[in-house]
């Protein structure tokens, strides 16, 4: 574009500008078309996702695309300047996590089913998210297994049986086999039960 004018020339060093009705040659075009270079393509970035931890070091990404200057049209990444191309992963770090942990689960049924025996449990070093870790103190970890008592089955009366007398008197009913008999067996309670286990 251009500015247009008409003018008269006084002198060598004198001009004066006049109504352009007053020139009498067709005035010139003030405009001309023309045509530039097309600007090169640019990258153009979205914006980074959420963190994928929520808590700890995690990762962001985002999506970059190569279009043209004007980001109107979406074009092959070729035609980008690759070494201009923004990032498309980031480091994130939202929270510190809470630390493993030992997990402990029930305490099996007693090993033996009469006397002393073991209990058994697991015990797991986990952390936050439910997976198996080695981070956890040694020194909390919790016992894995404890001695336990189991109950022997013992006839009804038991705790009560005692022979009656406390000398010889209940080895002679034992040995003439009076034990079958319902006084005897009140008499010498515990010779004659003790006869019955062997």
């Amino acid at each position: 574009m251009r500015i247009i004018v008409c003018k008269q020339l006084i002198n060598q060093d004198e001009e004066v500008i006049l109504n352009e009705s007053e020139c009498t040659e067709s005035r010139p075009s003030s405009e001309r078309t023309c045509r530039r270079a097309n600007c090169p393509p640019v990258w153009m970035a979205e914006e980074w996702s959420e963190c994928s931890k929520k808590c700890g070091r995690g990762e962001m990404v985002r999506h970059v695309y190569c279009t043209t200057s004007d980001k109107q049209i979406y074009l092959d990444e070729s035609q980008c300047d690759i070494s201009k191309k923004p990032e498309t992963i980031a480091t994130c770090v939202k929270q510190s996590c809470p630390p493993p942990t030992w997990v402990i689960g029930e305490w099996s049924e007693c090993s033996v089913e009469c006397g002393q025996g073991w209990h058994e449990r697991s015990v797991e070093c986990m952390t936050f998210d439910g997976k198996p870790s080695d981070l956890c103190p040694k020194r909390d970890k919790p016992a894995v297994s404890q001695r336990c008592d189991a109950p022997c089955d013992q006839e009804s009366g038991d705790d009560e049986c005692a022979d009656k007398y406390q000398v010889a008197y209940c080895p002679l009913v034992l040995k003439f086999r009076f034990c079958d008999r319902e006084y005897f067996q009140r008499m010498c309670c515990k010779t004659c039960h003790g006869s019955r286990l062997h």
